[in-house]
Parts: structure tokens; C-alpha cells; sequence
């Protein structure tokens, strides 16, 4: 009986602790809710979106193939310039020139059918951000390019956040994402990090920024990986080839001497 009766309190505490996940996880998607509606009315949204679009032009100009995927609260289209022959933009929720109207972390696309991935302000407002850019991963085909724009909390409007001040820049409820925590994420999808790069929109740095502090402590992040797909190649292995047998009345040239018995050794 106290067998029994320990499995059922092992149960009932596991299913204690899934609920409260389930919980924290509801709640956690209202919040990051909310920081979306606050982002679509935000004036500050704007400009952040033309400098993102100036930041990947020149790297979009270098993806060529069949599709360009972008995702993200991202009202503008940033995959203008890509060399692609279509362009399609998905939102989670009703974003103007959204064509694609789905879940990031679950797109109805076929694997590998996309040669650019554009995450667009698309982390911070996601519940599991990891599951987002794993499910990019999946519909990127092996060469395809992953780009990756969202805001920093080293910024210094996330300061006042990070000291538990607030503040207006920012919408409460937003999820920020390290940098450094996305390249590890792409380090184990087995990306190759081509450019590393921010701008910002405020003081004391305006404008795009390629290294220093001043990509340290920028508005916005932007990563471009490249999917690194190693082809197997098969080693080859020899043909064994076998020895032809000797024909008759012929003497053998080629044979393997064996090691003499002690009987036919000589004495010493």
C-alpha cells in the first residue's frame, strides 16, 4: 500500500507542476499580447524599421533563388531588396502587408523550401523564441541565409528596465534576447555567423554601427547566419579482388611461408 501510494503523490505532484507551467506560460503570452499592441501604435516603430531595412539592404541583395521569408511585428517590407523571385511576409497577428497570417513557431511551409529567413522583430515578442528560430531552421534549405533583427536590452532605452525603473521606450511585457545567447543558439544549429552589426535610433549613437561599444549598447541587433550543411560523401571502399587459381602443371610464385614446427627447426 505505501508503494502505491507513493506513485500516486509522485502523479499528483507532477501534474501539480505542469499545471503551473501551463499557468506561467498563459501568462507570459498575455504579457508578450500586450507588448505587441503597445508596439504596433508606437511612433518609435517606424523609424526602427527604416533603419533595419537600410542594415540588411546589402546583404538581401546577395540571396538569390526562388523564396524570401519574412517574419516578425514588422510592418514594413525589408525583403525589397532581395534578389529573390518571391517575397512573402507572415505575422502572428494582423500587421498591414501581412500575406501569411500563422504561428512563426509553426509555419505551413515545406521543409527546406525558403533561401532567406527574415526574423524581424520577431524574439522579443515571442513565448519561446528558441522554438522560432529552429522552426526558421527548418523551412531554410542548405544554403540558405537567416537574418535576425530585434531589440537589445543592453540598449540604453532597456536601462531603466533593467534596474526595475520602467520606462517608455519599451513596451512592458517585450522579451528581450541577448545577442550572445543567439549565437550560441545558432552555434548549435550549425549556422555560420557572417555579420554582426546594430543601429540605433537615439542617443548617443544614431545610425547604423559596425563594432565598439556603440554595437554594445545600440537600439537593435542584426545577425546574418548562413546554414552550413556538410554533403556526405560515401568513402569508397576497395573491390576485393580474387586470386586466380593456378592452373594445372603450373608452379605457384606467390605463396605465404608458414613458420616451421618444432620437429623441423634445426638444433641449435
Amino acid at each position: 500500500m505505501q508503494f502505491f501510494g507513493s506513485n500516486a503523490a509522485r502523479q499528483t505532484a507532477a501534474a501539480r507542476a505542469e499545471a503551473i507551467a501551463r499557468q506561467r506560460e498563459q501568462r507570459r503570452a498575455r504579457k508578450r499580447h500586450a507588448a505587441l499592441r503597445q508596439w504596433q501604435i508606437s511612433r518609435r516603430r517606424t523609424a526602427l524599421e527604416a533603419l533595419a531595412a537600410l542594415s540588411i539592404r546589402d546583404s538581401l541583395g546577395d540571396v538569390f533563388g526562388r523564396w524570401c521569408l519574412q517574419i516578425g511585428a514588422c510592418g514594413r517590407d525589408l525583403t525589397r531588396e532581395a534578389s529573390t523571385l518571391r517575397r512573402v511576409q507572415c505575422t502572428a497577428h494582423c500587421f498591414e502587408g501581412g500575406a501569411l497570417v500563422a504561428d512563426p513557431a509553426m509555419l505551413p511551409l515545406a521543409s527546406s523550401s525558403m533561401d532567406a529567413v527574415v526574423l524581424a522583430f520577431a524574439l522579443e515578442f515571442s513565448v519561446h523564441p528558441h522554438r522560432l528560430i529552429r522552426e526558421a531552421n527548418r523551412v531554410l534549405n542548405d544554403r540558405g541565409v537567416l537574418f535576425i533583427v530585434g531589440q537589445s536590452p543592453h540598449s540604453i532605452g532597456a536601462l531603466p528596465r533593467l534596474m526595475g525603473l520602467g520606462g517608455r521606450v519599451l513596451p512592458a511585457g517585450t522579451g528581450l534576447v541577448r545577442p550572445g545567447r543567439i549565437r550560441d543558439w545558432l552555434d548549435v544549429l550549425d549556422f555560420e555567423l557572417e555579420r554582426y552589426s546594430g543601429f540605433s535610433v537615439g542617443p548617443p549613437h544614431r545610425g547604423p554601427s559596425q563594432g565598439g561599444m556603440a554595437r554594445t549598447f545600440a537600439d537593435c541587433y542584426v545577425l546574418v547566419a548562413r546554414k552550413r550543411v556538410f554533403p556526405l560523401t560515401l568513402a569508397r571502399q576497395p573491390l576485393l579482388r580474387r586470386r586466380p587459381a593456378p592452373a594445372p602443371g603450373v608452379a605457384v610464385t606467390h605463396f605465404r611461408r608458414e613458420r616451421p614446427t618444432e620437429e623441423e627447426r634445426p638444433p641449435a
